[in-house]
């Protein structure tokens, strides 16, 4: 399963409503799947710590915005 290349095929072109959502029951094995993504594709990035820095980095800036996002509305 490639989240990456399915999520980029499938992507909607309208907006996304909370109400559409969907939980998510199997989210070690997306994250597992962004560590293997990083692992093979970020150069210079080897270590679990990098990667899990990284993954960090990318919720705080999605929680970020989405927050931002809440306040400007």
């Amino acid at each position: 399963m490639n989240i990456f290349s399915s999520a980029e095929i499938s992507k909607s072109k309208s907006l996304i409503y909370k109400h559409n959502l969907l939980p998510i029951n199997h989210l070690k094995l997306i994250f597992r799947e962004i560590r293997d993504y990083f692992a093979s594709n970020v150069t210079g990035i080897t270590r679990d710590e990098k990667i899990a820095q990284n993954i960090m980095r990318l919720l705080f800036c999605k929680i970020f915005t989405v927050i931002f996002w809440l306040v400007n509305k």
